[in-house]
């Protein structure tokens, strides 16, 4: 039987600000990057602006969301730079900043641990076979490389969200696997603090091999 704390739901009310939709992954199901060029970044003009018309409207948490600039281009430190000016800003006017812009470096998320209160990234899946599908084009979709940055968040003791993105070409054994692997990490450092379960949903632009599922057949 659930204790009464159990049945305690909490939630924080957030908007999601993207620094830039531009990204070196080319997920063939993605419907959110563009190509480097054809997004400019936020400036801390616009953050500013955004961030202004939300002081009457609830919001407690800023999700920055944002594309990926490759880790060895000559663009990754302004662009990282910019995301912790992003996060700084938040904290300034008194929300809660939770980024997740894809595998960062050690150093790179310990830094972004000073102005943000939670950061995430999605495992996905763990089976190595979407890299030959789905994930062909995506270096860091690699799932060791995601797994090891909820590693490195319990580490670093950052809260952490992560979850799975279901009906992208998985089996069902791969479900269970991605949840064990998660756990483990949580056992290790008591950091998970969210794990999001996201059907896939075709969008406009997007191609997948796997099929539409319906959530209800999740449910087992």
């Amino acid at each position: 039987m659930f204790s009464q704390m159990s049945r305690l739901v909490s939630y924080s009310p957030a908007y999601t600000i993207v620094p830039t939709y531009e990204c070196f992954n080319r997920c063939s199901y993605c419907n959110f990057r563009k190509e480097p060029g054809d997004s400019p970044w936020l400036t801390m003009a616009e953050m500013k602006q955004e961030l202004a018309g939300l002081c009457e409207q609830g919001v407690v948490e800023i999700l920055i969301l944002s594309g990926e600039v490759h880790p060895n281009s000559p663009r990754r430190e302004a662009w990282y730079d910019r995301i912790y000016e992003l996060c700084d800003e938040a904290l300034n006017w008194g929300f809660l900043p939770h980024t997740n812009a894809g595998p960062l470096k050690f150093e790179e998320m310990a830094r972004l641990k000073q102005v943000n209160v939670s950061m995430g990234l999605m495992l996905e899946q763990m089976t190595r076979e979407l890299l030959q599908t789905v994930h062909r084009h995506a270096p860091s979709k690699v799932p060791s490389i995601r797994l090891q940055q909820l590693d490195w968040a319990g580490e670093l003791k950052i809260p952490f969200t992560t979850g799975l993105l279901l009906g992208i070409g998985e089996s069902p054994s791969d479900w269970g696997w991605t949840l064990e692997a998660i756990a483990k990490s949580h056992d290790r450092s008591g950091h998970i603090q969210e794990v999001i379960v996201q059907p896939y949903s075709e969008g406009s632009r997007q191609r997948s091999q796997g099929t539409d599922l319906i959530l209800a057949n999740y449910r087992k």
